[in-house]
């Protein structure tokens, strides 16, 4: 099963299990004000946001989708979070700050690439164009389209331990190609892309 559609499966199910939540609340008689939940301004929003990054920063997690998505669905636990976020909002409980959250902030699945975004990155890298450039045509970012440059133009880059077939190609790719980059240093894209077996970041 692919990242993204694993990705479609858990936010489905976070909002099945948010609305479950409501409606169990409701027929319990919790105060559960779900037109709040849905009225925030932008402003509220992006105060909500702050908070949020604040708090979790505050306990040493790094905002980004992957540590967001754990935090959200419950996967990852961090202390006193949500009891932290809700004293910014004196208006709601730490349970529907929780909700508002989840159904605000939680990581959208990357969209797929398509036969021509693909034929585009292959375009721009086979003219040595530079990731930003690569990023900037096709609305993506820049790590995005490296993962999947990787695997269109390096299929069999493997980890582990280097054979001494490949740290000899390496050294001879590199007496070539040492001082050919556009600003005089050591084009490793290229050289990776040449050895075949490794990624950029590994040689």
């Amino acid at each position: 099963m692919s990242v993204a559609i694993r990705a479609m499966l858990d936010e489905q199910k976070l909002n099945d299990d948010v609305q479950a939540c409501d409606m169990r609340d409701t027929a319990q008689g919790s105060p559960v004000r779900s037109g709040s939940l849905r009225a925030l301004s932008r402003q509220e929003e992006s105060a909500l946001k702050r908070a949020l990054r604040g708090e979790l920063e505050k306990r040493g997690v790094t905002w980004n989708d992957g540590n967001l998505a754990a935090v959200l669905s419950g996967k990852r636990s961090v202390s006193k979070l949500w009891e932290a976020v809700a004293l910014h909002f004196p208006d709601h409980s730490p349970q529907e700050v929780q909700t508002m959250c989840r159904t605000r902030f939680y990581p959208k699945p990357a969209r797929p690439w398509t036969d021509e975004e693909r034929a585009v990155l292959l375009r721009m890298r086979g003219s040595n164009e530079p990731w930003p450039s690569i990023a900037a045509a096709l609305s993506r970012s820049q790590s995005t389209c490296r993962d999947m440059g990787r695997q269109l133009l390096m299929p069999n880059a493997r980890n582990g331990e280097w054979s001494a077939d490949e740290v000899a190609r390496l050294r001879q790719l590199y007496d070539e190609m040492n001082g050919t980059a556009k600003n005089g240093g050591t084009p490793w894209d290229r050289i990776a892309l040449a050895l075949g077996t490794r990624t950029r970041d590994q040689v």
